[in-house]
């Protein structure tokens, strides 16, 4: 699908919604796992390699509490909280910001299989043209 660099393009944005209070669960969980998974010594490592949080991979959420907590500025508890507090606000603030997409299509993922939600958008798409004009 090419088109003139003055053409627009038949964009469509489909953005995932669920109830909040499943929201945040996954995301303390997901904390939880990659805790568990090894993200304090993937970060030890980071930090042995010379990387600092100002950039490049320990920029990413979550490192620079794992940092503070390996320089002894927090507790292992603290740390968990910090980070699942952080991801929980910017998951608010990416929602806040795609509600602002007027042609944003939002389908509601709560209680849903990642299964069902292909299911789901496969059949909204099913005959829809991806670009203008074809």
């Amino acid at each position: 699908c090419l088109q003139s660099s003055e053409e627009r393009y038949n964009c469509l944005m489909l953005c995932l919604d669920r109830d909040r209070s499943e929201l945040y669960e996954r995301i303390n969980l997901r904390t939880e796992k990659m805790l568990a998974a090894g993200w304090i010594a993937e970060t030890q490592y980071l930090l042995a390699k010379g990387y600092n949080t100002h950039k490049g991979p320990l920029s990413a959420l979550g490192y620079a509490e794992i940092v503070h907590y390996l320089y002894g500025r927090a507790t292992l508890a603290e740390t968990v909280e910090i980070i699942k507090r952080n991801t929980r606000r910017f998951a608010k603030r990416q929602l806040t910001w795609f509600r602002r997409e007027e042609n944003a299509v939002w389908l509601d993922h709560t209680g849903k299989s990642t299964t069902e939600m292909s299911g789901q958008i496969s059949a909204m798409l099913e005959g829809r043209s991806i670009c203008n004009g074809e």
